[in-house]
């Protein structure tokens, strides 16, 4: 009779999961994709477009250090506040995790020489979608500061105004939030969602 046993299938080698780098799972400490480092995972229960923030690398300005410039450089700019009948005028920039990017879209339409504009003109990993940090975006980088790395000893912008010559920005000597004059110039770090 013949054998119905037949021969055994060939072994296929285990695929290794892609890396954050290339567009797998992340953790803060990684390398995303734009090669800058993860600093915040968005809970995995929460719907969203994105769910990594990357904070763009050490030396991401041409090799330098990260610039200090004016948040922007026109006096007086209140970016696209909105008035209703009477009431004050009043910034539709936010400081909550996730829209950096919408505030530094509304500052560059605003003042196209500014800390955002810098931010946004960054191409790291190709990509296109770089931003200026809400402030509450800013605070987790300070959080993370040893692992994203190359941080200068002094105050950093952020994309949350809060008035026509006031914005919100950080001391990443001490971590200390604070309003400053957008005429002083400060460091700018770009960040990303993805």
């Amino acid at each position: 009779a013949a054998n119905s046993t037949s021969a055994p299938l060939p072994q296929t080698p285990m695929q290794s999961p892609l890396s954050c780098e290339e567009g797998g799972e992340c953790e803060v400490g990684d390398f995303g994709p734009g090669g800058g480092v993860v600093f915040y995972v968005l809970d995995s229960s929460v719907k969203s477009r994105w769910h990594y923030l990357e904070a763009s690398p050490d030396g991401w300005n041409d090799g330098d250090a990260d610039p200090k410039i004016l948040w922007c450089t026109k006096p007086n700019v209140f970016v696209k506040s909105v008035m209703t009948g009477n009431t004050p005028a009043k910034s539709i920039t936010s400081g909550l995790i996730g829209l950096g990017v919408k505030n530094t879209q509304a500052i560059v339409g605003s003042c196209a020489q500014s800390a955002a504009s810098i931010s946004t003109a960054y191409r790291g990993g190709g990509y296109s979608n770089w931003s200026l940090p809400s402030k509450e975006e800013l605070q987790l980088m300070f959080k993370n500061k040893a692992l994203i790395g190359g941080f200068s000893e002094g105050v950093y912008w952020s994309s949350t105004e809060v008035a026509a010559n006031y914005t919100e920005a950080l001391s990443f000597i001490n971590g200390s939030q604070f309003f400053t004059l957008k005429s002083c110039p400060n460091f700018v770090r770009p960040i990303r969602s993805f």
